[in-house]
């Protein structure tokens, strides 16, 4: 049986972990010390529409010492390069599905390249409070990819089983750009308008102005998206939008609303910056992360 570690039990993270301990898979939370104390006492609970709800009590530690075949790096960007110091241990394969796309470069110049896959994950998930995980969709989804590399893949390929077991679908792709780039566009334009305006997607979806915002930022993340290799279709994530449960927020507006800094630099400052590179202007992207850079008290991307 694979040993899984989840590093950083946040919404993403705690569901992760939750799910693949209340399977009795081999799961390890890594966290600082306050938190994985309080999930030593206290476990975790997880309320989902997937699988239900139910209380957990994985392993936790404050630091890795021991080796795991895989690592889910689920910590928040701006906490990125702090949380990797309690990686102590050999790692067989590392799975990032922190926010943005800069990260897997920036984890390969740290740890081995061909160990660090990217990937991204597709859910819906609010950590309620310490220890308490909302899943709030009907599905978890883990996008990874190694570019083209057989031998990685077929690392890759004994987890799709075990987390299927935990309800969590592994869907293994040869373009790594695609993987990354899929989600951020999605993301980023759900973020911003979010966090502004203080409302769900389904508010968004039916306000004429903030609509057009939306669609806005979209097209511009696509195109960026295509210069990068990656195919992302403004008409098909509209229509998700369309269908998208009204409540939909993000993790930006909720960080606007309880004073945490949030995560701008890496999903709209990653797109504007690989924009410039390409020459695009980006220029709603531009004005709305200025916008909740401001609300936020931190500098523009």
């Amino acid at each position: 049986m694979p040993k899984f570690a989840i590093l950083g039990p946040g919404a993403v993270g705690g569901f992760l972990a939750g799910a693949l301990n209340y399977r009795s898979l081999s799961v390890t939370v890594v966290a600082d010390e306050a938190t994985s104390s309080r999930i030593r006492a206290h476990g975790l609970h997880l309320k989902s529409e997937m699988i239900g709800e139910f209380s957990t009590r994985p392993r936790a530690v404050n630091a890795l010492t021991e080796p795991v075949d895989a690592l889910f790096v689920a910590t928040r960007a701006t906490q990125l390069e702090a949380a990797l110091e309690r990686i102590q241990a050999p790692v067989g394969l590392m799975i990032p599905l922190t926010s943005g796309v800069e990260h897997v470069e920036y984890l390969r110049q740290r740890f081995p390249a061909s160990k660090v896959c990217a990937a991204s994950i597709r859910i819906s998930a609010e950590k309620k409070s310490l220890g308490e995980i909302v899943h709030n969709s009907s599905f978890a989804v883990i996008d990874t990819a190694f570019d083209d590399d057989w031998l990685n893949h077929r690392e890759l390929r004994p987890l799709v089983g075990q987390l299927s077991v935990a309800g969590i679908a592994m869907m293994v792709s040869p373009s790594e750009v695609q993987v990354l780039w899929s989600r951020i566009v999605f993301l980023n334009a759900l973020s911003l308008t979010s966090a502004i305006t203080d409302m769900p997607v389904g508010w968004i979806r039916r306000d004429p102005a903030w609509r057009m915002q939306m669609q806005s930022a979209l097209e511009e993340g696509a195109a960026v998206a295509q210069a990068q290799g990656a195919k992302v279709s403004v008409e098909m994530t509209m229509d998700y939008v369309d269908h998208a449960r009204d409540t939909l927020g993000s993790l930006m507006q909720r960080d606007l609303k309880a004073g945490v800094t949030p995560e701008l630099d890496a999903i709209a400052g990653s797109i504007l910056r690989a924009g410039r590179r390409s020459g695009l202007a980006c220029p709603t992207i531009r004005t709305l992360a200025a916008e909740v850079a401001t609300k936020a008290g931190i500098p523009s991307p």
